[in-house]
């Protein structure tokens, strides 16, 4: 993300957590005080194996999540090439509600304008004379970067439930990534009358070039002025968004003109009305963003006829109304990627060393790759079950040694990450059972106000020195105290991903009959929303020891 807009608050934040996680060196997260004078701090000096190698996610879900009520809400919208990984295009596809079921219409309606608007996140950082200005989160984009964007109807028809034999309706539908062929074969166009075309001209038919050929996520405040009957104006005032104007004929005879039963629920509107779809083609730089597409709205502006009886005189006035549609159903991204050679080569299964670790780890999000991580020696033919977890084992129990802290240490190649937007923040979770860790507890809240920052303790942030990413460090000191205290507990296979919400601890499923499914079959829905990655130094003995991914535990033994 182009989180510039918070690096104010993050050094400030620093301060505090530094303090916060000193504070905590000390203390043992099972409760036993050991950091007084009965007790010494030391680093376990044995052997802790480490193995780390990349694997490719392939295709991903990126529309509702199974067997839930919720959705993926965050989508991207654009293009960004990362010199790390390769280009991402960007497209998006929504289903639509109505607001109100129903709508009832008089006679001679005229269509005034049609626009959609989908908020960006944002900020606003200062205000003068009434004039807000804002800064954006969750865009990245270069100095007068462009792409253009065209809004097509959708032609495909999405079902609310899966009609696959393995589902039998029981399931919401999956839409993955890589459909975007199929939604481009389906798209249809208008003519300047509101005649729908397969392939024909986009709804987004404005002249103003902003609005498609040269559109950007512009931070300036929307001011709309509104001059009634009498001349008087009316100036309303919006926080940054995208608004466009489309085709009003087109949904002249779309929505008004529609057959009454097409509009009477929504179940019917959306089988009548099958959605929108969002191209997008490069024209320069890098623009692309992260938007909640639940916000967004598309309102039918129209003037007609009302109808005064009075004292059996009948008197006709034109009024203006408005009819919002709402973006909400089925939603998905439609992913466009190439990858560049380095990391093409990376993901490739014939180069991933399983046995000792890659020497780089390549995670990136949306359909990228995940590090796959193995302590103790874990194997998948011992099942975490390794002679140097049990020895390690005896030793704790045999000197009564007390687990204080324990981390992963994640060093960022900077050569490879020249150039590239760094995530904030990576995530380690339970890759074999699909949750999270002992280490990540819901008492470790955070800034408040700042969600992406929550669980600091946790850890995952990125760490800087002169403004380049130097290092991810994730506590696992619960997990390794479990596993060494807990003779039953499971040595547990780890996953490593990037992520856009630390809080969003759901998963979202991976395509199946894919060679990744042999080692996940679903990622947190938070690696799939961020369309970013990091390149860090693996655990191969070729990397040089001080940037080498490594396994820290620090214990405590009663003096005698």
């Amino acid at each position: 993300m182009n989180l510039k807009n918070v690096r104010a608050f993050l050094a400030a934040a620093v301060v505090v957590l530094c303090l916060y996680a000193c504070d905590k060196d000390f203390i043992d997260l099972e409760s036993d005080v050991i950091g007084d004078s009965h007790f010494d701090l030391i680093p376990y000096t044995g052997q802790l194996s480490v193995v780390a190698f990349n694997q490719a996610t392939g295709v991903v879900q990126s529309n509702n999540l199974p067997n839930l009520a919720t959705d993926i809400t965050v989508n991207s919208l654009g293009y960004y090439n990362n010199p790390a990984f390769g280009s991402t295009t960007a497209h998006f596809v929504s289903q639509l509600e109505l607001a109100s079921v129903s709508p009832e219409f008089s006679t001679n309606v005229v269509m005034d304008s049609v626009f959609m608007e989908i908020p960006y996140f944002n900020r606003r950082i200062n205000v003068v004379d009434g004039d807000s200005t804002y800064e954006l989160d969750s865009v990245t984009t270069d100095q007068n970067a462009r792409i253009k964007l065209s809004i097509y109807e959708s032609g495909y028809f999405i079902p609310d439930l899966d009609p696959s034999p393995e589902s039998n309706l029981q399931e919401r539908i999956s839409l993955y990534n890589d459909q975007r062929q199929t939604f481009e074969s389906y798209k249809k166009g208008a003519l300047e009358d509101g005649t729908a075309v397969f392939n024909g001209p986009r709804l987004n038919n404005s002249t103003n070039p902003q609005e498609n050929d040269q559109f950007f996520f512009n931070p300036a405040e929307i001011i709309l002025t509104k001059v009634d009957a009498d001349g008087d104006e009316t100036v309303t005032r919006k926080a940054p968004r995208l608004r466009v104007s489309l085709n009003k004929n087109f949904f002249k005879k779309k929505i008004i003109d529609a057959p009454a039963v097409s509009l009477e629920g929504n179940t019917s509107f959306k089988n009548y009305f099958r959605g929108l779809y969002f191209q997008v083609e490069q024209q320069s730089g890098n623009c692309l963003a992260n938007l909640n597409f639940t916000g967004g709205t598309v309102t039918l502006y129209y003037t007609e006829d009302k109808s005064t009886t009075t004292n059996g005189t009948t008197t006709i006035t034109r009024v203006q109304k408005e009819l919002v549609l709402n973006l909400a159903g089925n939603r998905a991204n439609l992913l466009e990627q190439t990858y560049t050679p380095n990391y093409a080569a990376a993901i490739n299964p014939a180069n991933v060393n399983t046995t000792e670790g890659d020497e780089r780890l390549y995670i990136k999000g949306g359909e990228g790759s995940v590090a796959v991580i193995d302590l103790f020696g874990r194997t998948a033919a011992n099942g975490g079950n390794s002679a140097e977890l049990e020895a390690l084992r005896n030793d704790f129990e045999a000197n009564n040694w007390l687990i204080n802290e324990a981390n992963l240490t994640f060093f960022i190649d900077q050569d490879a990450m020249a150039g590239s937007v760094e995530p904030r923040r990576i995530f380690l979770y339970d890759l074999t059972n699909r949750k999270v860790l002992a280490d990540y507890s819901a008492r470790d809240e955070g800034p408040s106000g700042f969600p992406k920052f929550n669980k600091p303790i946790f850890g995952g942030l990125l760490e800087e020195t002169n403004g380049k990413g130097v290092r991810y460090k994730i506590r696992i000191t619960r997990h390794i105290s479990n596993l060494l205290k807990n003779r039953d507990s499971t040595n547990v296979r780890l996953g490593l991903v990037v992520t856009e919400a630390i809080n969003d601890i759901r998963f979202a499923r991976v395509k199946p009959g894919q060679p990744s499914t042999a080692v996940f079959s679903c990622l947190p829905v938070a690696s799939v929303l961020n369309p970013f990655g990091t390149v860090l130094y693996g655990s191969n003995p070729a990397v040089d020891a001080t940037r080498r991914l490594k396994l820290e535990i620090y214990y405590t033994k009663p003096k005698e």
